[in-house]
């Protein structure tokens, strides 16, 4: 069941590879053309991370996975109007890791972004992309309704079952590393250095 639904969810996916691809360059280009419109991109997401400063590793798991999961399943569900909520949830997820992802390099190095990202990103990424490949199928289905061949009943039903069978614990798990291991792993690197 599994392997028929990521074939049928094949170009949807494409698609939001491709999209992820444009806004994360999208991200290095602002970081790199416009400072100032980057900073203030980089102070959202040092108030999202402020939320980490006085949590256990254990709040900080649930706070990036109700941030990460709540996220993925409103893509699958905001998909059903055109697939317009999971390509934004793209474009803003690309740009914001191409942005951090320079500033990153740029203060700390190459492997530390990788040490940092990499644990987790392995996991939440591919992720994040199916969640946005179903929501833009479940946009599809939509159209497709309104010209009287698609079921987007289904295509929901298939999709939110998908999300709480793989995707989820799959951000669990990503949550789980993001909380845990990717804290040490600059220590580690250091240590190893």
């Amino acid at each position: 069941m599994e392997k028929d639904y990521l074939s049928s969810i094949k170009l949807p996916l494409i698609f939001a590879v491709i999209i992820f691809v444009i806004s994360l360059m999208g991200g290095i280009f602002v970081i790199k053309g416009y400072p100032s419109v980057a900073e203030s991109l980089l102070d959202e997401l040092r108030r999202f991370a402020g939320q980490f400063e006085e949590a256990d590793p254990l709040q900080r798991m649930a706070i990036i996975l109700l941030n990460n999961a709540g996220k993925a399943f409103m893509s699958i569900l905001l998909g059903a109007f055109l697939g317009i909520f999971p390509v934004f949830f793209l474009l803003i997820n690309g740009a914001f890791i191409g942005i951090f992802s320079v500033y990153i390099m740029q203060n700390k190095g190459i492997r530390y972004l990788l040490a940092v990202i990499l644990p987790h990103g392995v996991i939440e990424i591919p992720a994040v992309l199916i969640s946005a490949a179903i929501g833009i199928k479940i946009g599809m289905e939509f159209y497709s309704k309104v010209t009287d061949t698609g079921n987007i009943s289904k295509e929901l039903k298939i999709g939110v079952r998908f999300f709480f069978f793989w995707i989820l614990p799959s951000l669990v798990l990503a949550a789980f590393i993001e909380s845990f291991i990717t804290p040490i792993t600059p220590i580690v690197m250091n240590f190893m250095a």
